[in-house]
């Protein structure tokens, strides 16, 4: 029998969590549908207050155990399998074979990051730990230290620049074909930067922990962290079941789904939220994006 709910939230980081909790306590039936084997890494977060160095897992768990006191909210570590249009709704079906009929849909399932594309060994496994994208989330625990930056475009200057706050002892690798212009814009900008061309073959780490770059021709260089602007990601092939409309955002230079402030697509009853639509929303931000999606969902059944 297919369980009848207000809201779907499929995917449980911090912007589903936090919509599931302002929903829940809109007093809306709720359920969360996750796949906790996408959680990658249990590495420290920072610059969430009262959530400082605090790992993923532990805010996650603190996150389900704030919405336990809800009797109306139900969480199930059950990946959905597929998602159908129906004449009130939509009909979802998770792997394991429940059914959840909901009038509204909330995709928060952060990035799927294609770590294959760069073709870096080991980049996949420092991931949160010592290989980042947020300087401002990671910067302070690695002032001062030896830090690598890979560059892929020439909008990459800015960011060599914010992660130079932090550390001048900085190696930056470019890995494009588009070279000559990344590095004509960086030394146009940057004084005296140390850049390699060469291609990074693997990242030589220690559970994640970052020690050498490994470039073609057997070349190494120490490190103790990598810095990369961005990671293409992987298309959502379950989003793209409901919602495919993309709009072109200038600072990312990519193609990003279309909604309004608030994670409203142009299917009314359709929200995506967090990283599935920023690519970046930090902690907070994440939080934020729930919190405001969550209102917005109430007030759909208020006004």
């Amino acid at each position: 029998m297919n369980k009848v709910v207000d809201l779907v939230i499929i995917g449980a980081g911090l912007s589903g969590l936090s919509c599931a909790l302002v929903t829940g306590r809109g007093l809306l039936k709720v359920a969360i549908l996750n796949d906790e084997q996408k959680l990658h890494g249990d590495f420290d977060t920072h610059n969430f207050i009262t959530n400082d160095g605090q790992t993923k897992q532990s805010i996650f768990e603190k996150g389900l155990n704030d919405l336990k006191k809800y009797p109306n909210i139900e969480y199930h570590n059950n990946p959905v399998e597929d998602i159908a249009l129906t004449l009130d709704g939509y009909l979802v079906t998770t792997q394991s074979g429940l059914k959840f009929e909901a009038k509204k849909i909330v995709f928060a399932m952060g990035n799927l990051f294609d770590f294959s594309d760069l073709g870096i060994d080991g980049l996949r496994e420092s991931w949160g730990v010592s290989a980042f994208s947020c300087p401002y989330c990671h910067g302070y625990e690695l002032k001062g230290k030896k830090i690598s930056i890979i560059a892929q475009n020439e909008s990459d200057v800015n960011f060599i620049k914010l992660v130079s706050r932090w550390s001048s002892d900085i190696t930056i690798f470019i890995q494009s074909e588009n070279y000559p212009q990344i590095e004509k814009s960086i030394r146009h900008n940057i004084e005296n930067p140390v850049i390699y061309k060469d291609k990074i073959l693997r990242l030589e780490h220690n559970a994640g922990n970052i020690s050498e770059i490994v470039m073609v021709g057997g070349v190494k260089l120490k490190s103790d962290a990598v810095f990369i602007s961005d990671i293409n990601t992987k298309s959502n092939n379950l989003i793209n079941k409901v919602y495919s409309s993309t709009v072109f955002n200038p600072q990312l230079n990519k193609e990003i789904y279309k909604t309004d402030s608030f994670g409203r697509t142009d299917l009314r009853n359709v929200f995506i939220i967090g990283d599935s639509r920023t690519r970046f929303s930090t902690l907070v931000g994440a939080a934020n994006e729930g919190f405001l999606t969550g209102v917005m969902i109430v007030n759909d059944y208020v006004y």
